[in-house]
């Protein structure tokens, strides 16, 4: 994609697109002198259109607000994302992509690779993002990560659409009820990963428990044959006796170290006794949440296939559109 509007001065003014105008006016207010289409057009015109698009999780959630059953909220918003996208391919130079949210949190960013003359002054801190039911947004997020097809569809948007993060791709993605389930699940993991581990060096200290062992044993065999060839030829009395010394010496050493490894094994099997019943309610607690989860999910979609959800809509979508002319 090409940074900045060449030939500005010789070209129509820029074309500005975005399916909420209301949520888009502190962005094209930053661009200078622009044409705002009120429809997208269904083929590249000779201007630089420049399109910009809610986040994919926002987007889903929007749809789910309006009324839509989640099965449709993702059809409405592929077919969306590949209309774009269809744009785009057919005039990459003069169709250009740029994601709202991304925009809000980089404003001076975005006006340096969209604005033209006329613009307004340099913006130093980010505008406001736009807010959305996290419970809608937990539900989208899921939504996209669940279906192989909306997953290429968000990969290819983010590839098309001007990089304002510098390189953290698009925003809006990971709700805030998001990130606390997935703090709280991969505290969870940390917790049972570490049982795990306690169980490995309990393994540990077991294998070498063994390995000392057959060492005793080895000695105990060797200390036999020195006392056996002593009885048979009667010689090196002495130097035999010192020899027995040491390996006395050396079994009492083993014997203590087994004894410390034993106590060791002993304390290893204590925690692992508590890291399996602290990961044993950490489990049925997460069983829990999700049977909380996927309850709030039966309940969010009883509500939207019922009939009075469906019978309120039009209502809902009145009060959207009153809400947005005020």
């Amino acid at each position: 994609m090409t940074h900045g509007r060449e030939g500005a001065a010789e070209q129509a003014p820029m074309q500005v697109w975005c399916a909420d105008p209301a949520e888009a006016a502190p962005l094209v207010a930053l661009l200078g002198p622009v044409e705002r289409l009120e429809r997208l057009p269904e083929t590249p015109g000779d201007a630089t259109l420049l399109i910009l698009h809610p986040a994919p999780v926002a987007a889903l959630a929007g749809h789910l607000a309006a009324g839509l059953a989640p099965e449709a909220a993702a059809t409405a918003w592929a077919g969306e994302t590949r209309r774009l996208l269809r744009l785009h391919r057919a005039a990459r130079r003069r169709v250009r992509l740029a994601e709202i949210s991304a925009a809000r949190a980089h404003p001076r960013a975005f006006q340096a690779l969209f604005g033209g003359p006329g613009q307004e002054a340099p913006v130093e801190t980010p505008l406001s993002e736009p807010t959305f039911d996290p419970v809608l947004g937990l539900l989208s997020q899921r939504l996209i990560l669940g279906d192989a097809t909306l997953n290429a569809l968000v990969d290819e948007l983010e590839a098309a659409s001007a990089d304002l993060t510098g390189g953290q791709g698009l925003t809006a993605d990971n709700p805030e009820a998001a990130w606390r389930s997935h703090a709280e699940a991969g505290q969870l993991r940390s917790q049972v990963e570490s049982a795990g581990r306690a169980r490995q060096e309990a393994d540990l200290l077991k294998a070498q428990n063994r390995a000392m062992m057959d060492e005793l044993e080895s000695l105990a065999r060797h200390s036999q044959q020195m006392q056996d060839r002593l009885t048979q030829t009667g010689q090196g009395l002495d130097s035999a006796q010192a020899q027995i010394a040491t390996l006395e010496a050396a079994l009492e050493a083993l014997r203590r170290r087994t004894a410390d490894k034993e106590r060791s094994l002993l304390a290893a099997g204590r925690m692992i006794e508590e890291a399996e019943l602290r990961a044993a309610g950490l489990k049925t607690a997460l069983e829990r949440a999700e049977d909380k989860a996927a309850t709030l999910r039966a309940e969010l979609e009883r509500i939207t296939a019922s009939r009075s959800f469906r019978l309120t809509a039009p209502l809902r979508r009145m009060r959207a559109l009153i809400g947005g002319r005020s």
